[in-house]
């Protein structure tokens, strides 16, 4: 299922999704998190997106290891497979932190409570800390790819222009 697409490996296909998804996502729990009062629209949105990420993150990834067998050791993927593993773990855990938070905001709107305002706070917190790692993980698994991919293929412009 994950070996080709057309004819081209599907990994080159599925990999742009969570590049572009992750950032976006993360970036809309970070304002979900600071949100006094997030409006329904971006709650669901959030949820949405974090859902449909996680689902591309782990076509990706599996894709990718499908994509490694026909490789088969033509290069060193060991690097880039660790990035992608440790980022699909940070997604889920973006997802779980989400769909906490949004519990927390579902159940009780007594923002007087101070156990209410704790849970959300750290609830909050803990999304922001996944959205700021699984963005910084998959920069760092798309540069590990890219560098596999394009390393020695365009030449070095030692002159500088």
């Amino acid at each position: 299922m994950f070996r080709s697409l057309n004819g081209l490996p599907s990994h080159v296909f599925f990999v742009h999704a969570p590049i572009v998804l992750i950032p976006l996502v993360s970036l809309a729990a970070v304002v979900l998190g600071l949100h006094k009062s997030p409006p329904a629209w971006l709650t669901r949105g959030v949820l949405s997106g974090v859902l449909i990420t996680i689902a591309f993150t782990w076509a990706a990834v599996q894709s990718g290891q499908e994509f490694d067998e026909i490789i088969a050791g033509q290069v060193d993927t060991d690097r880039h497979e660790s990035l992608a593993n440790t980022t699909m773990l940070l997604v889920v855990g973006l997802g779980l932190a989400v769909a906490a938070l949004l519990s927390v905001l579902r159940r009780n709107r007594d923002q007087a409570n101070p156990l209410w305002r704790k849970a959300r706070f750290g609830l909050s917190a803990l999304t922001i800390c996944f959205a700021v790692l699984s963005t910084t993980w998959v920069v760092q698994t798309g540069e590990e790819g890219a560098r596999i991919t394009w390393d020695g293929v365009i030449p070095d412009d030692d002159d500088g222009g």
